[in-house]
């Protein structure tokens, strides 16, 4: 599945994902200040192609490389968020990226609902929550949704996708990369 919809449609395209390219798992970590601003830490972990070809596979990687360190960027920051930090890196075969950033209002978390009483996202069916320091609930529609108290500090959460195409990982490019 390519990434789409929620809270990280629009981290992912306006940071690093330019097209053909998955992201099995992320991590959220968003440390939230009683002014309503805070900081954020995204980990994408296991960045892949779903290119049938190495030269496509390639491709795709220098897109990476190269929106995560352009334009995108720009983008992204037009939301009051600004990033503080990025790097990519390997562990055993999989490629992570790991992008902090600020925000100065809660509304500049993308995805994020905010009302007098909570905090929360909501997951699509496909989409598997795998850890939470919220409260998780199924809706109707069999979405996943997880809220916390509105003064809550931090809030935290892994997402993994159900199922991915048949894909590459990029890891062993990006090592040949940095070299």
């Amino acid at each position: 599945m390519r990434i789409s919809g929620g809270v990280l449609r629009v981290l992912l395209l306006a940071l690093v994902i330019p097209g053909c390219l998955l992201v099995r798992t992320t991590e959220h970590i968003i440390t939230l200040k009683e002014d309503g601003s805070g900081e954020g830490i995204l980990h994408l972990i296991d960045i892949r192609s779903d290119a049938h070809s190495d030269s496509l596979v390639l491709r795709d990687f220098d897109e990476l490389m190269t929106a995560y360190g352009g334009e995108k960027v720009e983008e992204f920051e037009k939301y009051t968020r600004k990033i503080t930090a990025k790097r990519l890196r390997v562990q055993g075969d999989t490629l992570m990226a790991e992008i902090t950033y600020v925000f100065a209002t809660l509304e500049a978390v993308d995805g994020l609902r905010v009302t007098q009483d909570e905090l929360g996202f909501v997951f699509s069916p496909e989409r598997e929550v795998v850890r939470t320091n919220g409260t998780m609930t199924r809706t109707e529609k069999e979405r996943t949704r997880i809220v916390w108290e509105r003064d809550a500090k931090r809030l935290v959460y892994e997402v993994r996708e159900r199922q991915l195409p048949p894909s590459v990982s990029l890891a062993s490019i990006y090592r040949r990369y940095v070299r």
